[in-house]
C-alpha cells in the first residue's frame, strides 16, 4: 500500500512540474510572434486574392477592378481588406479598408508590365 502512495505520488508531481514548465516556458506568446502570425495571415489573404484575381481573368479575358468583383464566385468569405488590382497586368496594387492589426501594413504593388504585387509589411 505505500508504495502504491509513493508512486502515485510522484506520478502527481511529474504531471505538475510538466504543467508548470508548460505554463512558464512553452505557452508564452511575444507580441512579436503574434505580428508575425497576423502578416502571415494577411499575405495568405492577399495570395487567395492573385488566385482568384488568376481564375476571373481566365473566365472574362479582362482583370477584375478590385476584389469586390470576386465575391462570392472566386473568393469565398469576408476579406479583412479590399484590394485594387491592375487592369492591365493584373498586379495587386493597393488595400483600402483593412481590418488587420495596425502593426501591419500594404506595401502597394508596381503597375505596368515590369510592375509586381503589392505585400503586407511590418510598420
Amino acid at each position: 500500500m505505500r508504495r502504491k502512495k509513493s508512486i502515485l505520488i510522484l506520478a502527481c508531481f511529474i504531471v505538475m512540474s510538466l504543467v508548470a514548465s508548460l505554463i512558464v516556458g512553452g505557452c508564452t506568446t511575444s507580441p512579436n510572434d503574434m505580428i508575425e502570425g497576423t502578416l502571415a495571415a494577411a499575405n495568405s489573404e492577399a495570395e487567395e486574392v492573385k488566385t482568384a484575381a488568376l481564375n476571373f481573368f481566365d473566365d472574362h479575358g479582362v482583370w477584375p477592378e478590385t476584389s469586390n468583383n470576386l465575391t462570392p464566385t472566386y473568393l469565398v468569405g469576408t476579406l479583412k481588406a479590399d484590394y485594387d488590382i491592375d487592369d492591365d497586368y493584373g498586379w495587386l496594387l493597393l488595400a483600402s479598408n483593412s481590418t488587420w492589426d495596425s502593426r501591419i501594413m500594404f506595401q502597394e504593388g508596381t503597375p505596368g508590365p515590369a510592375g509586381g504585387h503589392g505585400h503586407w509589411v511590418k510598420k
